[in-house]
């Protein structure tokens, strides 16, 4: 019976079938196996996401690339070359930033690859090199692709960018094993603790999660005020109106990539409401009511720049009092009040296509409030009456999306 017992108490510890346990099999192949399951589980929602995502990216090469490539060497080669290369980099950047966030949510994250070996109970140093391994790979992996595709669009790319996009790598990884094993303790942070007890529940603690700025995203706040300033105080310097107002519309569309970063991580809370018997339209409104608070002092501030900028551009010329004659006066009103919208509509448009595709995929949502963004804002920028229709957009975009919320939650 003792020689039964310790036989047992072996095969027990050698993984219950008489085999030692191993980091592979035991381990790294049950994840990915899980991984797979859960792919094939959802491949009806992955299959129609993923190609409404390809199309939004296809549109997003198409319009650009085509403009770029074909139309702007019409006008000047030298600027044509310019704007390629930079399109290009940032094209890369983007695509390194969104597999960086991938990569630290399928790794990093609670209940990622990380944490899960950590439960098998390997070591810090070798789950660190296991780790950087499967960044590398993955990154690797995904930027020669962008790379590659971005040849094919951009025939050939310069050997510089070729060289950036392999510095990209080693930077992403330094990045995420910097970042990445912190991510959970920054979500455990204390909230802030400042409420408006006046305002509806739903829009109290969302806001009041804003407040806090301890969230993904929350940079993209000071990152959209440069070009937007640049906008506004290049009239002093008698700079075209039409290049201000497109600084102004870029710094909103920047702005308004803050919502898919809010969004998705509510959603992965949204549960709770789910259960409470709260709907989309409540729901998706607390959040509209949150970024239509923020269109306002950047309405009103934009506005007021443009309007000193204006009043310095006139003190410079020898009429220095001609801008308070009546057409002056009422053009360059006219000229803020336009610049001012520009940089607060995209943030407040955002909400009524954030569900539209998918309200998990950031950088899917990113791209397409881009889009959305240069459309209506160009088109804007040349029939400036065509502003009210931006209140029938907001409408019926939300009406298109309603019911998502529900279904769209992670869990």
């Amino acid at each position: 019976m003792t020689e039964m017992a310790g036989m047992a108490e072996k095969k027990e510890k050698n993984g219950g079938n008489g085999k030692p346990a191993t980091l592979l099999t035991d381990a790294l192949v049950p994840i990915v196996l899980q991984e797979f399951r859960r792919l094939y589980a959802s491949l009806g929602h992955i299959f129609t996401t993923g190609l409404a995502t390809a199309v939004v990216m296809a549109l997003f090469m198409y319009i650009f690339g085509d403009f770029i490539g074909e139309k702007l060497p019409l006008i000047n080669q030298g600027i044509a070359d310019d704007a390629k290369f930079y399109f290009t980099l940032a094209a890369i950047i983007f695509s390194a930033a969104a597999l960086s966030r991938w990569i630290r949510t399928l790794i990093y994250e609670q209940h990622g690859w990380l944490y899960s070996l950590k439960m098998f109970g390997q070591t810090d140093s070798h789950l660190s090199y296991l780790s950087s391994l499967v960044c590398g790979l993955l990154l690797i992996l995904g930027l020669t692709v962008t790379a590659i595709l971005l040849n094919y669009l951009f025939n050939p790319l310069p050997p510089s960018l070729w060289a950036i996009t392999l510095v990209l790598v080693p930077a992403s990884i330094v990045y995420l094993r910097a970042t990445g094993p912190r991510s959970i303790q920054k979500r455990q942070r204390a909230p802030h603790s400042c409420q408006n007890t006046t305002e509806h529940p739903l829009v109290s603690w969302r806001h009041t999660r804003v407040l806090s700025g301890n969230w993904p995203g929350a940079n993209l706040r000071v990152l959209a005020v440069v070009p937007i300033l640049f906008g506004t105080t290049s009239l002093a310097r008698h700079s075209p109106v039409v290049l201000a107002q497109m600084c102004c519309l870029i710094g909103g569309i920047i702005l308004s990539w803050t919502v898919p970063f809010l969004i998705a991580e509510d959603l992965r809370v949204t549960w709770i409401e789910r259960q409470s018997a709260v709907n989309h339209e409540q729901w998706l409104g607390a959040w509209q009511k949150i970024f239509q608070q923020w269109t306002k002092p950047i309405f009103i501030t934009t506005t007021i720049l443009c309007l000193f900028s204006f009043s310095v551009n006139s003190a410079n010329t020898n009429e220095p009092f001609a801008l308070f004659t009546s057409p002056q006066l009422t053009a360059a009103v006219g000229q803020s009040l336009l610049a001012g919208l520009l940089a607060a509509f995209p943030v407040w448009l955002a909400p009524a296509f954030i569900m539209q595709i998918d309200g998990r995929h950031v950088m899917t949502n990113i791209v397409l409030l881009t889009l959305i963004g240069m459309f209506t804002g160009t088109a804007i920028i040349a029939v400036p009456v065509l502003a009210p229709a931006l209140y029938f957009l907001n409408r019926e975009a939300h009406r298109y999306q309603g019911g998502r919320f529900a279904r769209g939650s992670f869990n």
